[in-house]
């Protein structure tokens, strides 16, 4: 008996067919076709705004990027950021103030007691820094000096007969009072015509302190045999019946 082969094969094509026929497919096949229109435009709206977004975000990001690393020229820095405009603060100098400041250096500036004895007390308010401002000297050697020899220092105190202070430049030393304002130009001024050349620090004499504007508070104009101003304020003077005392703020300008 003679048994053919495919007699028991599955039937494919019949299945494909079925398959293709069944109701889900159909209902596919109907929605689409019913929907088509809607689903052509969300596609087309898709593949628009899809792009569109992704450029924005790019450029976005590109931006940022380039205002970061902003290239500067070599060995320059990036622009600086600039503020508004204030208002000039309080330490910009003005021009009044300017013009009222002392144009000459201070060479020094320091205290000093002066202490009328019986020896002479010879002053050099210019001195080295290195060399004594004060200096005692006896009164033979002093008396014995010349006048070139006199001329180095610019004041001696000494007690001949009454406490007494002697300027030794030519053109003495002035006084500027306690209400008076003190720069170096008001006593260089003061100083070229100033006409003390000695006082007593005794209210009986005629040569008073006080005659010749001495007191506590005035400041001393002097200039030295070097051409330096000096201002010496008086802080205390204390004029008894024996010895004198005067104690000084002194201020030294080159010329």
């Amino acid at each position: 008996m003679t048994t053919t082969g495919d007699t028991n094969s599955p039937d494919t094509s019949a299945t494909s067919d079925n398959s293709s026929n069944s109701p889900e497919t159909k209902r596919f096949r109907d929605v689409f076709k019913d929907h088509k229109w809607v689903i052509t435009t969300v596609v087309a709206l898709l593949a628009v705004i899809v792009p569109a977004v992704i450029s924005a975000a790019t450029s976005d990001d590109g931006g940022k990027d380039d205002k970061a690393s902003t290239p500067t020229a070599p060995g320059l820095a990036p622009p600086a950021q600039t503020s508004s405009p204030t208002e000039s603060s309080s330490s910009s100098p003005t021009p009044s103030a300017e013009a009222s400041s002392p144009k000459a250096p201070v060479i020094r500036s320091f205290p000093v007691t002066l202490t009328i004895g019986d020896s002479y007390e010879a002053i050099d308010f210019d001195a080295a820094s290195d060399e004594p401002v004060t200096r005692r000297i006896a009164n033979d050697e002093f008396e014995s000096m010349t006048e070139d020899q006199k001329s180095r220092y610019d004041m001696d105190t000494n007690d001949r007969g009454a406490p007494t202070v002697e300027f030794l430049s030519a053109s003495g030393a002035a006084a500027l009072q306690p209400d008076e304002t003190v720069t170096v130009e008001a006593c260089r001024q003061a100083s070229s015509g100033g006409g003390i050349t000695r006082f007593e620090l005794d209210d009986n004499s005629e040569l008073s302190n006080r005659s010749a504007g001495i007191r506590k508070g005035a400041t001393l104009c002097i200039r030295t045999d070097k051409n330096a101003v000096v201002a010496a304020k008086i802080k205390e003077i204390v004029f008894p019946s024996t010895n004198g005392i005067m104690k000084l703020d002194v201020t030294v300008w080159s010329s």
